[in-house]
């Protein structure tokens, strides 16, 4: 077994859609805390790595929202949906929850190499090809620490998927993005 990957990164909110997007994703990590099979994924992800693994030149791009990946097994028991709403969190639809202008997403593995709306638990979740991997493969811890607009910090630890697997999760979801609009499962 490979030993655990830690990083202490560092960084700064420069919008209110930047502050607004760091606690929805603050809020998502801790819930997740507890749950082995479940990992950050998309934009934040990306940014996270990028911060724990600087690149000369890169500039992340920022997102709005804060996306969580969770086996079906996790997805279906509905204690994700019960911890999201007892944080205050609104489900507006089967996989995203709001609360105050925050959004996190929530995404399942995907059963085969494309992109599909699947029904675990009687809620409808968007299944992505990729998120096995990223939920088999060992993560990288990252202890953020974020100064916000106001100068408060804003801390948290996020579990995302090794750089090699964010590589494949964004080949797919790029590949998503030029395909056909969800299935339905």
């Amino acid at each position: 077994m490979a030993s655990v990957i830690r990083r202490a990164v560092e960084t700064v909110s420069t919008s209110r859609a930047d502050d607004l997007a760091f606690h929805a994703l603050a809020d998502v990590s801790g819930i997740l805390e507890k749950v082995e099979d479940a990992r950050i994924v998309g934009g934040q992800m990306v940014a996270l790595l990028l911060d724990a693994f600087p690149s000369a030149g890169v500039v992340p791009r920022r997102t709005a929202d804060a996306d969580a990946a969770v086996s079906t097994m996790v997805a279906g028991s509905g204690i994700l949906h019960q911890e999201l709403t007892a944080a205050g969190y609104q489900a507006t639809a089967g996989n995203n929850y709001r609360r105050s202008g925050r959004s996190i997403d929530v995404l399942i593995p995907a059963p085969a190499g494309h992109f599909i709306r699947q029904e675990q638990g009687g809620r409808a979740f968007d299944a992505a090809p990729g998120i096995r991997l990223a939920l088999a493969a060992e993560p990288i811890i990252v202890d953020a620490n974020v100064t916000m607009l106001d100068g408060s910090l804003l801390s948290f630890t996020a579990r995302v998927p090794s750089p090699e697997v964010a590589v494949i999760l964004k080949a797919y979801a790029i590949q998503g993005r030029f395909a056909a609009k969800w299935r339905v499962a």
